[in-house]
């Protein structure tokens, strides 16, 4: 069940008794308001980061550089596929 902000669920928003006019501007504003959450959040934690990078890097230490010394190249590749063939897409038409 899909709950608004302020934790109401959206009761009238189901595939039985779906209406697009009315309940489409419903499930509209719901996914708006869904997303600003989300982006808050996102940045939020962007910031966070920043600043706890900022704060290593005054005390001396270089974080581009601890960075690539302790990356693991083997699993960058499986994380970005990167042997994959090219032109190959695991998802095929029935």
């Amino acid at each position: 069940m899909l709950k608004k902000s302020s934790g109401q669920e959206l009761d009238n928003i189901n595939f039985d008794s779906f209406s697009p006019k009315v309940d489409g501007r419903e499930l509209t504003n719901y996914l708006i308001s869904y997303k600003r959450h989300y982006q808050k959040q996102f940045n939020e934690s962007t910031q966070t980061i920043e600043k706890k990078m900022a704060f290593i890097e005054k005390s001396g230490r270089n974080v581009a550089e601890e960075k690539n010394e302790f990356r693991n190249e083997s699993l960058a590749d499986l994380v970005t596929n990167v042997t994959a063939r090219p032109g190959f897409s695991s998802i095929r038409a029935s």
